[in-house]
């Protein structure tokens, strides 16, 4: 039985994991994880968190208008116009709210 957030051992804790203090109940599965998370897999969420960025989404969206404008098909232009629009809205949407504290989070989540 391991914690979520800070992967420490909770057999020998009851109601409050001993590494980072926060509360779970041995009675909900969903509180805790029965095995620690693999290596691989604290590396899929990092790179999951990394690319949430406003900044990526704004890569994205510079990189398809540089497809629009070297490509020869004007359908393939419309579309990447379309999906050059997508990612600036989703660059404004990511910088209109408040960003998560990624750093608390791949620290709570890895090994």
């Amino acid at each position: 039985m391991y914690f979520h957030g800070c992967q420490y051992d909770l057999c020998a804790s009851d109601g409050r994991c001993p590494e980072c203090g926060r509360p779970f109940d041995r009675s909900d599965p969903a509180s805790y994880a029965r095995f620690p998370l693999a290596g691989w897999q604290v590396l899929t969420l990092k790179a999951v968190v990394y690319c949430d960025q406003w900044w990526m989404w704004l890569a994205w969206a510079i990189a398809t208008i540089a497809a629009a404008i070297f490509t020869a098909s004007s359908g393939a232009r419309i579309i990447f116009a379309l999906v050059a629009l997508w990612f600036l809205y989703c660059t404004l949407q990511r910088l209109r709210k408040r960003p998560p504290d990624y750093d608390q989070i791949l620290r709570e989540n890895s090994p």
